[in-house]
């Protein structure tokens, strides 16, 4: 639930991929698409962008 303010009055489920089940391959392009980028220090290393 979202205030007006745009602030949780809920926090956040604590959810992972984990807990959906099924769809391995649209999870594991997820992972090397969007959260790699901003989670591997080689992207920063070598100075590559994700956008």
């Amino acid at each position: 639930m979202v205030a007006p303010d745009n602030e949780y009055i809920d926090p956040p489920p604590d959810l992972d991929f984990g807990d959906v089940a099924g769809l391995h391959a649209v999870k594991q392009e997820l992972r090397e698409e969007i959260i790699r980028p901003f989670t591997d220090p080689q992207f920063d290393e070598l100075s590559l962008s994700y956008i």
